[in-house]
């Protein structure tokens, strides 16, 4: 006992010695229970033990010089975004005498209607309605009868569904037409993503602004390899992962006409339908029926009827516009 209260005589006669030297008095650290929690130790200590790490103007003198770098690239995040969006060209599409998403009901609009549901009916599983078929190649059987005209109106009819989206994708990589309807155009496309300069279909894939259920990925840069690409192991890969990745879509490849390439008959067989867009007075029976042939590894084709006659009509014309007002005929005289 005589020991400690000479070792505490000794500190309060140092204390008391500070005391009258204007000195401050650190005390000692008491001890912490084990089972303190890590907020009471921090809410213990006073602010202005840690300047550094609580107050704003020391900040920038504590972190490491990358820092504004990367507040820099977070500030341009958004124009990322941006460059995955694509507007469609309204002008074009009216100039080309397409649908457009301000003109829904045009008589063009109504005969796709009738195509859509067909295709979306065999795209439908009858038991749950999920789009387990949703794979849809588009195609003729020579070039300038209409395939990429009824790929964009097949897109944009479809995209009008309040609870469907749609991803149009060129596979024409040899004369690519759906980018000169969308802009900006972008030079990145499905090639990237057959030659392996793109390993995610979401780095080439392009949401539409004025469209937003529609979605696109354009042709990407010519490389003298596409016939093979187009008919390798990595195109059925393509198809196989976003047919099961983007499961809520119908996906439509605007392909190269059938007897005038042969990565479209390869390409068959990994889709579930297939639509053979035939021009009146273009391919002949013959022809037509080599086409069909080429396509016999779909089990699913259906044939489109386009540039008919003014003088033909379909018998069920009357019945598109039921309890709606029908629009008017352009290539009609005055009543």
């Amino acid at each position: 006992m005589v020991e400690r209260s000479d070792r505490l005589d000794l500190i309060q006669r140092a204390a008391k010695r500070l005391r009258e030297t204007g000195a401050d008095v650190v005390a000692a650290p008491q001890p912490v229970a084990d089972h303190a929690p890590v907020f009471d130790l921090l809410d213990r200590s006073p602010a202005a033990s840690r300047p550094e790490f609580i107050a704003p103007a020391r900040v920038q003198d504590v972190l490491p010089s990358p820092v504004p770098e990367i507040r820099q690239r977070g500030s341009e995040a958004p124009a990322i975004d941006d460059s995955k969006t694509v507007r469609l060209r309204l002008s074009e599409l009216r100039r080309k005498g397409m649908i457009t998403p301000d003109n829904f009901k045009s008589k063009l609009s109504f005969e796709f209607r009738a195509i859509k549901r067909k295709l979306l009916a065999n795209a439908r599983d009858p038991k749950t309605h999920a789009l387990t078929k949703n794979l849809i190649m588009v195609t003729s059987a020579l070039p300038s009868e209409g395939k990429t005209f009824t790929s964009m109106n097949l897109a944009m009819a479809l995209a009008a569904e309040r609870d469907l989206r749609v991803l149009l994708i060129d596979g024409d990589v040899i004369h690519p037409s759906i980018g000169p309807l969308f802009e900006p155009a972008d030079t990145r496309g499905l090639t990237d993503l057959l030659n392996g300069n793109c390993n995610n279909v979401e780095e080439v894939m392009h949401t539409c602004s004025n469209l937003p259920n529609l979605s696109v990925v354009f042709a990407g840069p010519r490389d003298e390899r596409a016939p093979e690409l187009m008919s390798s192991h990595k195109m059925m890969d393509i198809c196989l992962e976003i047919s099961t990745r983007y499961n809520n879509r119908i996906i439509i490849f605007d392909t190269p006409p059938v007897l005038a390439s042969s990565e479209t008959a390869n390409l068959a067989m990994h889709v579930h339908q297939t639509i053979m867009v035939v021009s009146a007075g273009q391919a002949n029976r013959s022809q037509l029926q080599t086409a069909l042939e080429n396509l016999s590894t779909c089990q699913n084709i259906s044939l489109v009827f386009n540039k008919a006659p003014k003088w033909y009509k379909a018998d069920s014309d009357s019945y598109y516009y039921y309890g709606m007002e029908r629009p008017a005929d352009p290539d009609a005289g005055p009543v």
